[in-house]
């Protein structure tokens, strides 16, 4: 949940999409505690997908796919800047009602189901990483490298204490953060 679910926010009113991917967000995660006894969940924030179209744009492959493929990501794809920035408002708007959510049932301090939000993504700058980031497939989703770094950076954000997350891995210095003999999840 997430991340497709921009790819069509140009195409309507942000906001009210954006509470309705909530209530489903919410309703998601009481089913997960309805039918999962003592269970941990971990939520990723996202990124602003919208600066695929930035390294897109000046990679020929990429752009000769696009132009045969338009419909991987209509909102992207339009080439317009109020799109994509309508995408970034909705990346906005989904990290605010992810932790609401979050902090919502961290609330009840029930020990059986726990609920952290990772936002090892969330200060992620596609065009910072470059094309490496994407894949041959597409040119939209995250390639394998991507994929790695992001599996560090989840790995990592689960060691480090709420309050003191990290939002953005390092693809240049894949390190994991070992548990010591007192640390656990976090």
């Amino acid at each position: 949940m997430g991340a497709n679910d921009l790819c069509g926010v140009c195409h309507g009113d942000v906001k009210a999409a954006i509470a309705a991917w909530e209530a489903d967000f919410r309703n998601m995660v009481t089913q997960i505690k309805a039918q999962i006894p003592r269970v941990f969940v971990n939520v990723i924030g996202l990124f602003n997908i919208s600066g695929v179209w930035d390294v897109a744009q000046k990679d020929l492959y990429c752009k000769t796919l696009w132009s045969v493929m338009k419909k991987e990501c209509s909102c992207l794809q339009s080439g317009k800047a109020p799109d994509r920035a309508a995408m970034d408002q909705g990346s906005y708007l989904i990290n605010q009602a992810i932790t609401r959510v979050a902090a919502e049932w961290q609330a009840k301090n029930d020990t059986g189901f726990y609920i952290v939000v990772q936002p090892g993504l969330t200060g992620v700058h596609i065009p910072d990483y470059g094309r490496p980031f994407l894949s041959n497939l597409d040119c939209f989703h995250p390639s394998l490298q991507a994929n790695q770094a992001f599996a560090y950076q989840l790995w990592n954000n689960m060691m480090e204490p709420i309050g003191s997350k990290t939002s953005v891995p390092d693809p240049k210095n894949l390190k994991y953060k070992c548990p010591g003999p007192n640390d656990f999840l976090k």
